[in-house]
């Protein structure tokens, strides 16, 4: 038996490792053992290296997201949601609004909250709704100059989009022969018509109006200026610029005078214009005035001489004997009376009965060699007549006895004067 081993009431040695449970300085080492225990345990969860900080190790990011809005019924385009864990610059701007431009994003709709330009870094702090803000456009009205022939077109003005203009009127444009008639959307008129003083909605443009000119239609006429009959040609209406051909006198007439062509002034210091010429019409009126010449009166006729007149008085050589029988032929002559033969022809002879049946008398004639009947007498006391220098008279029946007037007629120019012969026949 060993001694040592069998004694039971030995006591071990003390080492410096060996400290009671119950020991001041044992408490705390359990306590610093086991903070370490549980920090290395934290930093294995987390990945960690082992010995790290906890504060200082890394957090699971947050994403927040920007939503954008047209902010406008009329606005066209759109924009998808945009989302960032971190600071970034905003989408640029997708939306387009007729007659304005886009001016910035703001959080308020009214403007009136944080602005943003377009494409400007956003903090992703936090959701947002982002609005769009619109700044209205302005264009130009102006007026064009287009046709006129003098004056000046009126100021152009700015007016904003949408809003109403009021159309001016024509300024100091005037255009030779036509009248202003208010503006029109297109150069050759064929556009929208626009009045002085109306009111123009404003496009999403510039807008030129040009003036509307209308032809005024001038009156063209003619005037007899003096004339004695007749009437003046038919007026007519022309256009400035369009050629007129000119009439001629027509029916018109000036007694003792000419019709000399057309002049613009009544007494011919104006312009002329012969019949048939060709006229531009001006931007007036015209009246063509009649040219009248007096026409030179023909020359006066040479002077007829005058014959030496013959006797007139009743020579037994100018008349037969008077007297004689009913149904005897009675020769009557005034031969004797005329010098020339060529005055005996044309005498005329008038027989004119104071008594008896002249339906029965019939006087012959030879003038020239041609028998001459005159006419006969229808009645009773009648006369008759026939054109020669002699001739005889026959009662070709059985009458009443009576005398007969025979009256001698020379012609005018023969210079003889009327002469009276008187025969007597008796009837049986």
């Amino acid at each position: 038996m060993h001694p040592a081993a069998g004694n039971a009431n030995a006591e071990s040695p003390r080492t410096a490792a060996h400290v009671s449970a119950n020991h001041p300085i044992a408490k705390i080492l359990v306590l610093i053992i086991g903070a370490a225990l549980l920090a290395t345990g934290l930093l294995a969860a987390t990945g960690a290296p082992a010995g790290a900080s906890p504060d200082l190790q890394p957090q699971s990011a947050t994403e927040y997201t920007v939503t954008f809005d047209s902010n406008s019924g009329s606005a066209t385009g759109s924009m998808a949601p945009q989302t960032s864990d971190v600071p970034a610059a905003l989408n640029a701007n997708q939306f387009t609004r007729t007659g304005y431009s886009f001016a910035n994003w703001n959080t308020s709709p009214t403007d009136d909250g944080v602005m943003y330009a377009d494409e400007a870094d956003f903090p992703f702090t936090n959701d947002t709704a982002l609005y769009a803000i619109w700044a209205k456009n302005s264009y130009v009205l102006q007026y064009s100059a287009d046709g006129a022939t003098s004056g000046t077109n009126p100021e152009y003005v700015i007016v904003g989009y949408g809003n109403v203009a009021v159309i001016a009127d024509q300024g100091t444009l005037e255009r030779t022969g036509y009248e202003f008639a208010g503006w029109n959307s297109q150069e050759d008129g064929s556009g929208e018509t626009y009045p002085v003083g109306s009111e123009f909605i404003m496009p999403a443009s510039d807008v030129t109006l040009y003036p509307l000119w209308v032809p005024v239609d001038y009156t063209f006429s003619y005037d007899g200026n003096t004339n004695t009959t007749g009437t003046p040609p038919t007026s007519a209406t022309y256009q400035y610029g369009a050629s007129v051909t000119v009439a001629d006198a027509g029916s018109l007439a000036k007694t003792d005078f000419e019709f000399a062509g057309w002049n613009t002034a009544a007494d011919g210091n104006g312009d002329p214009y012969a019949a048939n010429a060709s006229l531009t019409m001006p931007a007036s009126n015209v009246t063509l005035y009649a040219q009248w010449t007096a026409v030179a009166p023909p020359p006066p006729p040479p002077p007829t001489p005058t014959p030496t007149p013959a006797t007139q008085s009743p020579a037994t050589n100018c008349v037969v004997a008077t007297g004689g029988l009913i149904g005897q032929s009675r020769p009557l002559t005034r031969a004797g009376c005329v010098t020339n033969a060529a005055q005996q022809i044309g005498t005329k002879m008038t027989f004119k009965a104071n008594r008896g049946d002249m339906r029965t008398a019939k006087l012959k004639c030879r003038a020239d060699g041609r028998l001459t009947k005159p006419r006969k007498a229808s009645a009773t006391y009648g006369t008759g007549f026939v054109l020669c220098s002699r001739g005889t008279l026959v009662l070709k029946r059985n009458g009443t006895s009576g005398s007969y007037l025979i009256r001698w007629t020379a012609p005018a120019e023969t210079g003889f004067a009327p002469f009276n012969e008187k025969q007597k026949l008796r009837g049986r």
